[in-house]
């Protein structure tokens, strides 16, 4: 399969496993202290910041939040419009819109 992609074991630290640990018996997953630490970091730019806005809006729509989904979405192409996934992306926020 000349596209898959190859297998290898993550590299995951101690401290990352625990960070993971932390917030998923916080019971917050979405909209705790952590998801507003995202939404901080977004804020501030940095490096990967078109990243940060696509999985921004990945928990914006898990949460059902279509607006906000659809905006962090389009924030992640107006930072990387040749995003492998544009079109992708494109359609999605166009369904997050009509359902609004």
């Amino acid at each position: 399969m000349p596209n898959s992609i190859p297998f290898h074991k993550p590299s995951i630290t101690k401290s990352e496993i625990d960070a993971v640990s932390e917030v998923l018996r916080s019971g917050w997953l979405t909209t705790g202290p952590k998801a507003r630490e995202l939404e901080a970091a977004v804020a501030n730019g940095g490096d990967n910041l078109a990243l940060a806005h696509k999985y921004l809006g990945g928990l914006y729509l898990s949460s059902k939040k279509n607006q906000q989904a659809a905006d962090e979405l389009e924030k992640y192409l107006k930072l990387d419009p040749k995003a492998a996934d544009a079109e992708r992306i494109k359609g999605t926020i166009k369904d997050l819109r009509n359902k609004q």
